[in-house]
């Protein structure tokens, strides 16, 4: 969760528990977290820091998206919570851009600067926030740093963000690697099962074509995708401290594919992890109120904007548009029709999924008159006409 003033419980978000551990780890080069809003992965890697003077010396750069939240960082949430008995070390400065020890130095840096990358060498370097880094035409800050880690036998890079857009750095990054989801046992049936909004439930809200959004709050729960059991949210903080819970590398046929749709094995050394709001213990969050969130942002006054703020602050992941890659193969299968399962929202905010037959695709037009562009229309089930944004340019011949 985010930074409070309260002594640290891992308890309070025991996701991040692998997370800390990951300098104890000599087979791991990378860490990244794709996290929504409330989680405390943040935390989690300040603790490392904090945890570094006594136990796994080197010098650390922490960067962040500018110098002000960098030094914002080492005044409120490293300088009151490090250690007396590291603090009195003798420090040689206690400027807010760095904390030098006689163990080590802790460098805090905005990332549009270049200059941490050059001045020493560094055991850990975390990068938070780095979907929204200072990009220029020749690197990002985290080729920066797995290049500055070169020669650091044992230096490990963690890179945090919440998504914005698939295929950002964040995303890239989760993809080349284990793309670890955090399970949980549900209480009826005690199998491992990964919390998604698609499973919260409430019943009896919606009268009158109006949703009673204050009982939305106090009566959803959560239904076991597996048994289909009822869970309370007063269940969640037994759940995710469960012996039982566990980090869990996603399988081959699962995994989150590239932009392109390319599947992309793991990259040895690269630990990477998803969480969503679902899982955090903060009452801002609670299962009731993301339902209620999400009424507002896909049944109750749908918006572009609203829906892509949910996915991306409270469920993690990044963004897509709906753009589809077509190739030649593609455009064929799509000309003989097909059949395939539609989700159906219904006014009380429940989904029914159906089987659709779909039209063969038609090219109705072309792009400014320029046949190498052509623009493609789907039939739908309505008989209305959706049309298909293309990723490459296709020779209007092969169609």
């Amino acid at each position: 969760m985010s930074a409070t003033p309260k002594q640290y419980d891992v308890s309070n978000t025991p996701w991040t528990k692998e997370w800390q551990e990951l300098p104890l780890r000599s087979d791991v080069r990378v860490g990244a977290y794709m996290k929504s809003s409330r989680t405390g992965v943040t935390e989690g890697a300040l603790n490392i820091l904090r945890w570094m003077p006594e136990n796994w010396p080197g010098n650390a750069l922490y960067s962040i998206t500018s110098d002000k939240k960098a030094r914002e960082i080492v005044d409120r949430r490293m300088l009151t919570t490090m250690s007396a008995g590291v603090l009195s070390a003798d420090p040689k400065d206690t400027g807010l851009s760095r904390i030098s020890l006689d163990s080590m130095d802790m460098v805090f840096s905005g990332s549009g600067s270049a200059d941490p990358f050059q001045e020493i060498w560094y055991r850990l370097i975390i990068l938070d926030e780095i979907e929204n880094h200072v990009k220029n035409q020749e690197t990002t800050t985290y080729k920066r740093a797995r290049s500055r880690q070169t020669d650091v036998p044992d230096g490990l890079v963690l890179a945090i963000a919440k998504p914005e857009l698939a295929g950002g750095i964040i995303d890239e990054i989760f993809i080349s690697g284990t793309q670890k989801k955090f399970l949980i046992p549900c209480p009826r049936c005690e199998r491992l099962i990964e919390l998604r909004t698609d499973h919260l439930v409430v019943e009896g809200c919606y009268e009158g074509g109006e949703w009673d959004l204050a009982r939305v709050v106090t009566e959803t729960y959560y239904q076991c995708q597996l048994c289909h059991g009822r869970i309370e949210e007063k269940e969640k903080r037994s759940m995710v401290n469960s012996d039982l819970a566990r980090q869990v590398p996603t399988p081959p046929s699962e995994r989150r594919r590239s932009p392109s749709g390319k599947y992309v094995p793991p990259e040895p050394g690269v630990e990477s992890y998803h969480i969503s709001d679902l899982y955090s213990l903060h009452e801002r969050v609670s299962w009731g109120e993301l339902k209620q969130m999400h009424l507002l942002a896909h049944v109750i006054n749908p918006t572009q904007e609203a829906k892509k703020y949910f996915r991306i602050n409270h469920e993690g992941w990044p963004w897509e548009d709906e753009v589809y890659s077509v190739t030649a193969e593609s455009v064929k299968a799509l000309k003989a029709g097909r059949v395939e399962d539609v989700k159906v929202s219904n006014a009380d905010g429940t989904e029914t999924i159906i089987k659709t037959t779909l039209a063969p695709l038609c090219l109705l037009t072309d792009h400014n008159g320029d046949p190498r562009n052509p623009v493609f229309y789907m039939p739908i089930r309505t008989g209305s006409l959706r049309p298909i944004a293309v990723q490459a340019c296709l020779d209007h011949h092969d169609c």
